[in-house]
């Protein structure tokens, strides 16, 4: 994730270059946009995913609602910059399903997790 987010900076800072190549230019445009769009694709899978987490959650499938719940919270987790409240949901979902499933340890790391990540947040800060 990190690498990424480098490559994007990198990008953003020599397309803007006026000293830069016009072909070198237009190759790293085409990357950021092909970036963005691959991006836009896993958010909306995410949010998909998430839909049919809560409805398998909802009517006590929770087992089913496992590997798409993880699946979801990969998803937010490869999006360098994506909406934070996104990812803090699905890491709660994935929580919830661990209590639902009685796996405790789990549970309780994911919810550590979140409390770790509110914490070295701005909000955990006011």
């Amino acid at each position: 994730m990190k690498r990424v987010l480098i490559t994007t900076l990198i990008i953003v800072s020599l397309s803007q270059s006026t000293n830069a190549h016009p072909k070198v230019s237009r190759h790293f445009q085409s990357a950021v946009q092909a970036s963005s769009k691959s991006q836009a694709t896993d958010l909306a899978e995410a949010a998909r995913l998430r839909a049919s987490v809560l409805q398998l959650y909802n009517e006590g499938k929770y087992k089913e609602a496992l590997p798409l719940a993880q699946q979801a919270l990969r998803l937010r987790e490869s999006i360098p910059g994506a909406n934070a409240q996104q990812l803090y949901l699905a890491i709660a979902d994935l929580g919830e399903i661990y209590l639902a499933l009685k796996k405790y340890g789990d549970a309780e790391s994911q919810f550590q997790r979140l409390i770790k990540i509110y914490e070295q947040s701005d909000m955990g800060s006011q």
